[in-house]
């Protein structure tokens, strides 16, 4: 009898242990498919967000407002013209605050809605894009109160 209870404990005791690891194994690939999935998330974002910069950066009026900025051409209705399509573009996309520089890092039209604190790494992200031709994200940014920034440059 006391075999029979030992047997059935070591039995009882191996299905325990099978059915732990199975639990185990089973969260974690929940876990490892919940992870995949906030990935692709956070990917179709971020894409999201790097294609609404370029269609507001691809704007033909912008891009001339932009060369006559840097030129110093630019009128005065048409700096007002320029800085209300930055704010109409950062109404519509639901972004933070939009900079316009030039490629040397001159700051040519804002929204006024980004910290100073902010702008020397807007500045050097947009530096970067000009240089390399290409879409430039940068690091996040600590706004406080739950806020956090991310610096995305179109050239």
């Amino acid at each position: 009898m006391g075999l029979a209870l030992v047997s059935i404990g070591l039995l009882n005791f191996g299905i325990l242990q099978s059915a732990r690891e199975h639990l185990m194994r089973q969260r974690w690939e929940q876990l490892a498919a919940h992870i995949d999935a906030k990935r692709e998330e956070v990917r179709d974002l971020l894409w999201q967000f790097e294609r609404q910069a370029k269609f507001v950066a691809e704007q033909s009026a912008l891009e001339r407002w932009a060369e006559q900025a840097t030129n110093g051409t630019l009128a005065p209705a048409e700096q007002a013209a320029l800085r209300h399509e930055l704010e109409r573009a950062t109404s519509t996309f639901q972004f933070f605050g939009m900079h316009l520089y030039a490629a040397d890092g001159t700051e040519l039209a804002s929204t006024d809605a980004t910290t100073s604190g902010h702008r020397s790494t807007d500045r050097e992200a947009a530096i970067r894009a000009a240089l390399g031709g290409k879409p430039v994200m940068d690091d996040v940014h600590d706004e406080g109160a739950n806020r956090q920034l991310l610096t995305l440059a179109v050239p």
